[in-house]
C-alpha cells in the first residue's frame, strides 16, 4: 500500500554528495576497480592463439662447444663489479618504530595557522585506522606510513615537491601549494591534474608513492565516507511540544488536600465524636470534601494567604498507599521527598567549598601542534575563576579557555 507521506526534498549537501558518489564510482571503473568494494574487476583476456611447436636443436659437435677457462685447464680472470649512482627515492623508505608518526608530529611545528587549521578540519586518525590491518582498506605499515605523509601535505595546503636528486622538481614547483585537498573535493580531477602536472615538470620515478596512490586512497577515502553518509538513517523529526495542560492527566481532588479540606474534615469528625452529626451526614460530608471541592472551603485558604499544592499524577507508590484524610505524612511517599531535600541541602556546601578550592590551582594539559617555552606539547596554566561548574584557565602563553571542572579535576598538578 503506498505511503501518503510526502517525501522531503533534499539538502544541497546531499545534492552534492551524491555527485560525488556518482562521480567517484564512475573514476573507479574506468581504472577497472568495483566501487562498491570488490576489488580489481576481472578483464575479458583474448585467449592466446596457441604456440608454434619448437624444431629441434641442432647438435654442435664437442670441438665447437663453449668452455669456461676452468674446465679447460687454465685460471679466471678476477671481474671488478661496479654500480651506477641510483637513488632511493624512487621507492618508498622504510622507518623503524614509530619514527615515521614522530617525524610527522615534528613537520606540524612548520605549518602555518590556516595549514594547521586545514589539517584540523581533515579527520586524519579515521583516515589511518582505514586503512589498518582490520580496517576496511587495509594496507601494509610502510605504504601507510608514505600515504600518511603525502596526504598531510596534501590536506593542509601545503603542497607536495618532488625532492630527488635525479629526477626532483626545482625549488619553487610544489603541486597544489595553498590548495588544500578536503573530502568536498573533486578528486578524481585532482588525480588527472596531478598527471598533467608530473607530465610538464617531470615524470614521479618511485612507482606512483608521490601523487597517485595517495590521491587514490584520498578518493577510496571519500567514498567510503559518502557512501556511509547515505545508508546512515534519516533523523526522525522531533515531536512538536504539547501543552502541558493537555500532557498533563486530570489529577483528583482527593490526592491532593488543600488545609481547608483537611480541616473541614475535622471539624466534621470532631461534630460526629460529639454526637452533633449522624454517620450518614457525616459520610455525605465526606464524600464531597474528597470528591469535589465547594468554594466555601476554598474561601478561607484565600484568606489566610494559604497556597494549594499543586494537582500531579501520583506514582505507583503513592496510588498503593492509602489517602490519610486527616493530614498525616505518609512514609512511603513523605521519606524519599525528606530524604532527597537532605541530600541536596547537603550537597550545596561541598559544591561552594569545591569551586573554591579550584580557584588558583596549577594545571597541566597537552596541546597537539603546539610548542611551549619548555619545547614540549605541555602547557601550565592556573585556574582563574569558577562559575556554574565551568572553569577559565589561563595558560602560560596569555591565551584562556574554559573547561569544566570534572575535566579540571584530572589534570592538576
Amino acid at each position: 500500500m503506498p505511503s501518503n507521506i510526502p517525501v522531503a526534498p533534499k539538502s544541497q549537501y546531499e545534492i552534492e554528495r551524491d555527485e560525488r558518489i556518482k562521480r567517484n564510482e564512475a573514476f573507479m571503473l574506468s581504472i577497472g576497480i568495483d566501487p562498491h568494494g570488490g576489488g580489481y574487476m576481472k578483464q575479458n583476456k583474448k585467449k592466446k592463439a596457441p604456440s608454434k611447436p619448437r624444431l629441434p636443436r641442432p647438435k654442435v659437435p664437442e670441438s665447437e662447444r663453449r668452455r669456461s677457462s676452468r674446465l679447460q685447464g687454465g685460471t679466471a680472470e678476477p671481474e671488478r663489479l661496479t654500480y651506477d649512482e641510483w637513488s632511493d627515492d624512487e621507492r618508498p623508505r622504510r622507518s623503524r618504530g614509530s619514527g615515521g608518526r614522530r617525524a610527522r608530529k615534528n613537520r606540524l611545528v612548520d605549518l602555518s595557522e590556516e595549514q594547521r587549521a586545514a589539517l584540523d578540519d581533515f579527520d586524519m586518525d579515521d583516515f589511518e585506522a582505514w586503512m589498518e590491518p582490520d580496517g576496511e582498506h587495509p594496507i601494509s605499515d610502510d605504504n601507510r606510513r608514505q600515504v600518511i605523509r603525502q596526504v598531510t601535505k596534501l590536506v593542509s595546503g601545503e603542497g607536495v615537491h618532488y625532492d630527488s636528486p635525479s629526477f626532483g622538481w626545482p625549488d619553487d614547483v610544489i603541486f597544489r601549494k595553498d590548495e588544500p585537498v578536503t573530502m568536498q573535493s573533486d578528486i578524481g580531477q585532482i588525480i588527472e591534474d596531478a598527471r598533467e602536472f608530473e607530465n610538464t615538470h617531470g615524470r614521479d620515478h618511485g612507482n606512483g608513492w608521490l601523487l597517485n596512490h595517495p590521491l587514490r586512497k584520498l578518493l577510496f577515502y571519500q567514498h567510503h565516507l559518502d557512501t556511509q553518509a547515505r545508508r546512515a538513517p534519516a533523523a526522525e523529526p522531533e515531536p512538536e511540544p504539547v501543552a502541558e495542560e493537555e500532557e498533563a492527566a486530570p489529577a483528583k481532588a482527593s490526592d491532593a488536600l488543600t488545609p481547608a479540606t483537611v480541616k473541614a474534615l475535622r471539624d466534621a469528625k470532631k461534630a460526629l465524636d460529639e454526637g452533633k452529626m449522624s454517620e450518614e451526614d457525616y459520610k455525605t460530608t465526606k464524600a464531597g470534601l474528597l470528591g469535589k471541592q465547594t468554594p466555601a472551603a476554598e474561601a478561607p485558604a484565600k484568606k489566610r494567604g494559604a497556597a494549594a499544592k499543586p494537582a500531579t499524577t501520583p506514582t505507583k507508590k503513592a496510588k498503593k498507599a492509602k489517602t490519610d484524610p486527616f493530614g498525616c505524612p505518609d512514609p512511603v511517599t513523605e521519606a524519599p521527598v525528606r530524604r532527597a531535600k537532605k541530600r541536596g541541602a547537603a550537597s550545596t556546601p561541598k559544591k561552594a567549598k569545591k569551586a573554591k578550592t579550584l580557584i588558583g590551582a596549577k594545571v597541566n594539559k597537552k596541546f597537539k601542534g603546539y610548542r611551549s617555552a619548555s619545547g614540549t606539547e605541555y602547557f601550565d596554566g592556573v585556574v582563574k575563576s569558577v562559575e556554574d561548574g565551568m572553569c577559565v584557565i589561563a595558560w602560560e602563553d596569555g591565551e584562556e579557555s574554559p573547561m569544566k571542572d570534572t575535566a579540571v579535576q584530572k589534570i592538576l598538578v
